[in-house]
């Protein structure tokens, strides 16, 4: 069964393609079908096209709810 998209929102976002990494900054929040969180850093890797993003770091008043 697919399940749905992750959606995620902050006051900025800074994408380094060539680096594969993305940096959002500012009331990041994060809405997955399998958990909620908010924090005021997160950076996670870019995967290829089709890819899936294998790992994030999440910094500073983090909250998940899963």
């Amino acid at each position: 069964m697919p399940r749905g998209p992750t959606l995620i929102s902050s006051a900025s976002a800074d994408f380094d393609l060539t680096g594969h990494e993305a940096t959002y900054r500012g009331h990041v929040r994060v809405d997955d079908p399998q958990m909620n969180l908010v924090c005021e850093r997160l950076v996670a890797d870019v995967p290829q096209a089709g890819g899936h993003v294998n790992h994030i770091v999440a910094e500073t008043n983090v909250v998940m709810i899963s």
